[in-house]
């Protein structure tokens, strides 16, 4: 035996006191008084042999290990906390649930959506806390040049608390700032993943020419449709009920909670959609303006444009979300002589020659020297 810290015995008590190594624990007393009176004492070798040297008995004998704990049964440790998380779940459901019904109705009346949309506008009512309450009904949305359209939403419209709320001065505003410059000399306009058409509603608002707007899904479609009906814009803006893609055919969407994330997918479960091509649809007309957010495909719808792009020199406003996107796309531009790409940064467009991750400002705005 040899002098050390009372420390050395911290893996004997870790030992005693661990209720899965043994089948029996130490009683507090006397292991208390065990480590008092030995403190200074440790022995090389295992817990066992440590505690039988300190003390003379072995470590199975009763007299030292005065209460017995039955060994766990499984259905104890595993059933019970399975059993116990799926209620907990089920309760935070209820709880949830009930709460957003009760924010619902607190907020869906006229006069608080009016307080709502005052005091985030004044910078009075933070982010933070209107990006939590949904807006519903009809509002007016002031676009970047300066005009009033009508937007129409509900609670499944997810950019609805930056189009409404932030009126368009948070949601990709660097973004609608230039397709706005953009759309208000162009005579024709194409939206592919127009989701509740603000794209177009913003080209309509702004500029003089007209709007086509791909949108494939059933769930937010009607949203589109509202909106150019609140409007009154059923002759400017045509709604292409199908998925842009490199060819004619079909596919699955894949459509998740987030309805802004859904895309065409092969392994999609969500319904199955008609595919069309750009050029399909424009049978040889012009645009001025193409502007592309459909969940990384970007590359296959720029690829089913080939026509228009070679012919036209439309300006591109492109998301890529990954470096990967970035590049297919510019690989489908360069032969179409697109020599300049610009990142859509907070400050506005940037010149870049590489991808840019920058969280919420995924758009790149792409142009060929030679414009037709």
């Amino acid at each position: 035996m040899r002098l050390v810290p009372r420390l050395a015995l911290s893996s004997t008590s870790a030992y005693l006191a661990h209720p899965l190594r043994q089948r029996h624990r130490m009683g507090p007393e006397i292991g208390g008084d065990l480590l008092d009176r030995h403190h200074v004492l440790a022995v090389t070798g295992n817990p066992p042999d440590i505690v039988t040297a300190l003390s003379g008995v072995g470590a199975g004998r009763n007299d030292l290990f005065l209460q017995q704990t039955r060994p766990q049964r499984r259905w104890m440790t595993r059933r019970w906390p399975r059993a116990w998380a799926g209620t907990m779940r089920s309760v935070r459901k209820i709880v949830r649930d009930s709460l957003v019904s009760i924010r619902d109705a607190l907020v869906s009346n006229r006069p608080a959506q009016n307080i709502i949309r005052s005091g985030s506008r004044a910078g009075f009512i933070p982010r933070r806390v209107y990006y939590r309450l949904p807006p519903l009904g009809v509002h007016t949305v002031t676009s970047p040049a300066g005009h009033s359209f009508t937007y129409a939403t509900d609670k499944s419209d997810m950019i609805s608390r930056g189009v409404v709320w932030g009126n368009l001065k948070v949601w990709e505003a660097s973004s609608l700032a230039v397709f706005s410059d953009l759309s208000r000399k162009s005579e024709r306009i194409l939206d592919v993943g127009a989701y509740s058409g603000v794209y177009s509603l913003i080209a309509c608002a702004d500029g003089p020419g007209e709007a086509i707007a791909f949108e494939p899904n059933p769930k937010i479609r009607p949203l589109l449709e509202r909106n150019i009906r609140a409007n009154g814009w059923e002759n400017r803006i045509t709604v292409v009920p199908k998925g842009a893609s490199d060819a004619p055919g079909s596919a699955r969407m894949t459509i998740p909670d987030d309805t802004t994330a859904a895309k065409v997918d092969d392994a999609g479960t969500g319904p199955t959609i008609e595919l069309t091509t750009i050029d399909e649809v424009l049978h040889g007309r012009r645009a001025d303006v193409i502007k592309v957010d459909v969940e990384g495909l970007e590359a296959q719808v720029l690829a089913g444009a080939s026509e228009t792009l070679g012919r036209y020199k439309p300006a591109l406003i492109v998301e890529a979300l990954t470096e990967r996107s970035f590049e297919e796309v510019r690989a489908v531009l360069t032969p179409h002589g697109y020599d300049r790409c610009q990142h859509l940064a907070p400050n506005g467009a940037i010149l870049t020659e590489r991808f840019v991750h920058m969280a919420r400002y995924a758009n790149f705005l792409w142009t060929a020297s030679a414009i037709v």
